[in-house]
């Protein structure tokens, strides 16, 4: 698997060493408000588990990143990718409650779909959220993805990106030499 790097980010492939880092973000309260109930500790074992074990494998269909923060490679997330069908991908990202609103979450998921699209071939890099998330959907709509009506209500709501969405974006904060949180693509996680 591969690790992906920004100028404030390191992703790397998940390791055992980052289930502390796991469990605290699937069993707080606050990271979980948006996604459901926080896990009850042995259920965030197992998962966790079940998440090494898939990437390390790579069987399965997720895959996931342990996000460290440049310069000191501090933990400060955890991000997944969801192959949904045979050429999409959907991504989730959990950051660490004093790393929010710093563009992490952005950075990482504009590596993912750098990756996606180029590395892996993808068509689709898709998203979703609860309706009362309004940051990841400000979020999202920065990063280019468009979102998408779901029969049967509002909530989740589904969001896709495809690299002709995501191409300008791409150019534009490259083209401008935007990094996280300067003006224009200043992103909250």
């Amino acid at each position: 698997m591969t690790t992906l790097q920004t100028p404030s980010l390191v992703l790397r492939p998940l390791e055992a060493r980052d289930e502390p880092l796991f469990l605290s973000l699937y069993c707080d309260e606050s990271t979980m408000r948006h996604l459901g109930a926080a896990m009850a500790p042995t259920t965030a074992v197992r998962a966790f588990r079940n998440a090494l074990e898939q990437t390390s494998s790579g069987t399965g269909t997720q895959r996931f990143w342990c996000v460290q923060a440049r310069p000191g490679f501090e933990s400060i997330g955890v991000m997944g990718l969801t192959r949904i069908a045979a050429r999409a991908g959907e991504v989730g990202i959990l950051v660490d409650p004093a790393c929010r609103g710093r563009a992490f979450a952005a950075e990482s998921i504009a590596a993912l779909a750098d990756h996606v699209f180029g590395d892996l071939g993808d068509e689709v890099l898709a998203a979703r959220h609860a309706a009362s998330n309004a940051s990841t959907a400000r979020l999202l709509t920065k990063l280019g993805f468009e979102r998408r009506a779901e029969p049967g209500g509002e909530d989740p709501w589904h969001w896709q990106l495809t690299p002709a969405l995501w191409t300008p974006v791409r150019d534009r904060w490259r083209g401008r030499g935007l990094h996280s949180g300067d003006d224009g693509l200043s992103f909250q996680d």
